[in-house]
C-alpha cells in the first residue's frame, strides 16, 4: 500500500483567495520561508486498480499537477490513474475538475450524496460517475 499526502492546510488552502492576510500576502508574492499548500487531501493505492483520492478538495487540480503518480501515462490524450473519489462535502468543483478523464466511482455520505445528485451541475458529469457509492456514516 502506498499514501500520498497531496495537501495538508485547512479551510481554504493557503494563499486563500480572498484573504490580504500577512501570510497570504507573502505566500503569493514568493516568500521563501512561505510555501503554496492545497487543502487537506490524500491518495491511496494498494494495487494495480487505480489511486483513491480521498478528501478531495476543489483545488484537485492544482494537486494533481504536483503529484507524478497522478498524472497521465505518456499515451496522447489517456486519463489519469484514479479510480476513486471521496468527497466529504458537496463541492462541485471537484467534480468539474474531472470533467476531461474516465469515468470513476464516487464515495460520499449519504447526505453529499443526495445534495451532489439533486444539484443540475452535476448531470451533465453522469456520463463520467461510473458508480456511486455511499460511505457509511459511523
Amino acid at each position: 500500500m502506498c499514501v500520498i499526502v497531496l495537501a495538508s492546510d485547512a479551510g481554504g488552502a493557503d494563499p486563500q483567495l480572498n484573504s490580504t492576510a500577512p501570510g497570504c500576502r507573502s505566500t503569493r508574492f514568493g516568500d521563501p520561508v512561505s510555501w503554496s499548500c492545497g487543502q487537506a487531501s490524500f491518495a491511496v493505492i494498494a494495487d494495480d486498480k487505480g489511486w483513491v483520492v480521498l478528501k478531495a478538495s476543489p483545488d484537485l487540480r492544482h494537486l494533481m499537477e504536483q503529484t507524478p503518480a497522478l498524472q497521465p501515462s505518456d499515451r496522447l490524450r489517456t486519463s489519469t490513474s484514479i479510480a476513486v473519489v471521496g468527497l466529504t462535502v458537496d463541492d462541485v468543483d471537484v467534480l468539474l475538475t474531472l470533467r476531461e478523464r474516465q469515468s470513476f466511482t464516487q464515495l460520499a455520505t449519504p447526505r453529499v450524496q443526495a445534495i451532489l445528485v439533486a444539484n443540475p451541475m452535476v448531470g451533465v458529469l453522469n456520463h463520467m460517475i461510473g458508480s456511486r457509492r455511499a460511505l457509511p456514516v459511523a
